[in-house]
């Protein structure tokens, strides 16, 4: 399980997660002394479920790493899209080679057709 820390020990602009909620903290404390914190994606007040809220637990999310390996992905996203386009480019000189050796070998073999019509003409 993840580490947990009292509400009122993050610093302010630190995001957090409390069961399936994900807010921040922030500057601010109103005339209680109570950390005003806020869920993200609806902006609303974040209490927790009880009026004194500075003693939550809460897991706290490292804003500048979610970042770091948000963007780790688009570049594997990146690679991988690039490595599928190879893989394309590679099947279709594949096909065009197994064409190009087919059509070779069928004149190949027109051609020792010929050779032996002609051969047997020439026996007669």
């Amino acid at each position: 399980m993840p580490e947990q820390i009292k509400l009122s020990e993050l610093e302010p602009g630190t995001l957090f997660k409390r069961g399936e909620t994900y807010g921040f903290k922030s500057e601010y404390r109103n005339d209680k002394g109570i950390c005003e914190c806020y869920i993200l994606g609806s902006g609303e007040m974040f209490w927790g479920g009880t009026g004194q809220p500075n003693n939550l637990k809460v897991e706290q999310i490292d804003f500048h790493s979610l970042i770091k390996q948000a963007e780790k992905i688009k570049e594997l996203q990146y690679e991988l899209l690039q490595a599928n386009n190879q893989v394309h480019e590679l099947e279709a000189f594949k096909n065009h080679a197994e064409f190009l050796l087919g059509e070779r070998q069928y004149e190949y073999l027109e051609k020792e057709t010929q050779m032996h019509l002609l051969g047997e003409k020439a026996d007669i």
